[in-house]
């Protein structure tokens, strides 16, 4: 539906239900641009119907009151999140004159509109002055996942509260990756190509917005894409002599060089882009290693097993988790390997250092067999402490460090200490989610 056909409905509903006067207008020119999605016109008929603005003019309680008591019937008679019904009741309050806190950092617009109504009464067309508010300045940000809803795998992206759901891949798309810059997205897909064999995969990149779609290899199975600190290259694990090994690129495919010869997976950019960590079995056991970004000086950091490295945001130390002591757990080591030390000791994996390198996110089911659970911790180890009980993996920063998205067969997010668990998708088979690097 769009935005011309949301408006003359909005103004039907005004018309209906409301009568034509400024304070429903005003109500109108803040929901009118959501009225698209049902819940939400549903918010606008219960405005206009059953008398919000009403009891918000009559009302000489304080604005937390308001909110209070309309809340709850916003939540129970139309099935809104209570989110969005304290955002409408707050929003209405402020525009009304009723307080003078602004929600969610809205402000009161100083532009007016000419728009012609029609009154229902005699038919008769009046002009008059529509304050326009703008829209809530929130700074959510975008969170890219892969879902299975379609059948397949395949990418999309929404804003950081769920709204805004677009699928962006058609044929196959996994393991997406944001360019540091926010404008590009890596993957890797199993789809036939020209160029492809049956049971290739290979790499491409597309805009944020899903055009501009790029296929970058075109040879043996090719997985895991990451982008350098600079978003120049591309690092990606290949298989197409035999094991894998970790090859870089150029972000427009050009200029491919494979830069480890006895194996190599999960690559992980230093912040500097000097160096690349890498998973390796050498030796038979998976073990870190590092390497330059040439793939010059590559040196064995473990001994004793190591995984997924993860580097600090500082580019001094390098997060992994092993299974030396017997359990998966996570350690931590300086950037040359040495004082390697254990974080963990009830179970831990997949660990995610936060942007501002305080606290590492990581699952573990220590919870008595009930699943992988998300689990945040100082960076020496501290304060460890569980925040999701319905089970919970792929925990991925928001930029601010404030906020965690995660899978549990759907994207929730939730803040750094586990409170404001919210659902985002509602399709059982999501995963693998990444907050945009920069909002």
């Amino acid at each position: 539906m769009d935005s011309e056909t949301n408006l003359g409905q909005a103004r039907e509903f005004i018309l209906k239900y409301g009568g034509v006067n400024l304070e429903t207008l005003r109500i109108r020119g803040v929901i009118c641009d959501l009225i698209h999605n049902t819940k939400h016109r549903k918010l606008l008929l219960f405005a206009l119907n059953e008398g919000v603005v009403d009891s918000l003019k009559s009302s000489s309680k304080h604005d937390v009151f308001i909110v209070q008591r309309l809340t709850p019937r916003l939540t129970e008679d139309y099935d809104l999140k209570v989110e969005t019904a304290k955002w409408a009741v707050e929003t209405w309050a402020y525009l009304l004159g009723l307080t003078a806190q602004k929600p969610l950092e809205i402000t009161k617009a100083a532009a007016y509109k000419e728009e012609t109504l029609t009154q229902p009464s005699d038919g008769t067309a009046k002009t008059r002055l529509i304050e326009q508010p703008a829209k809530p300045k929130i700074k959510l940000g975008r969170i890219v996942f892969q879902s299975n809803r379609t059948g397949d795998n395949e990418i999309f992206v929404m804003d950081a509260d769920g709204r805004n759901q677009t699928q962006l891949t058609i044929n196959v798309g996994m393991y997406p990756a944001w360019s540091p810059d926010g404008r590009r997205i890596a993957f890797f897909t199993y789809r036939t190509t020209r160029t492809s064999r049956p049971g290739d995969n290979h790499i491409f990149t597309m805009d944020a917005n899903g055009r501009n779609v790029t296929q970058l290899t075109s040879k043996g199975k090719n997985a895991f894409p990451t982008w350098s600190p600079n978003g120049r290259r591309i690092a990606f694990e290949s298989k197409r002599d035999g094991d894998y090994d970790i090859s870089v690129m150029d972000a427009d495919g050009s200029n491919q060089t494979r830069l480890t010869t006895q194996g190599g997976k999960y690559p992980a950019w230093s912040p500097d882009g000097r160096r690349i960590a890498f998973e390796s079995k050498r030796d038979g056991d998976s073990d870190i290693s590092v390497m330059d970004a040439d793939g010059s000086n590559q040196t064995q950091l473990t001994m004793r097993g190591g995984s997924w490295p993860a580097w600090s945001p500082d580019g001094r130390r390098i997060a992994f988790h092993s299974k030396r002591t017997g359990n998966l757990e996570i350690f931590v080591m300086d950037a040359d390997g040495s004082n390697q030390m254990q974080l963990t000791t009830n179970g831990g994996s997949y660990p995610a250092w936060s942007p501002d390198g305080r606290r590492i996110a990581f699952t573990s089911d220590r919870g008595g067999g009930r699943g992988n659970e998300i689990f945040v911790m100082d960076a020496d180890g501290g304060n460890q402490m569980q925040l999701t009980t319905n089970g919970g993996l792929y925990p991925a920063w928001s930029p601010d460090s404030r906020r965690i998205a995660f899978s549990c067969g759907d994207i929730f997010t939730m803040d750094a200490d586990g409170r404001n668990q919210t659902r985002l998708t509602y399709s059982g088979s999501d995963d693998c989610p990444a907050w945009c690097p920069v909002e």
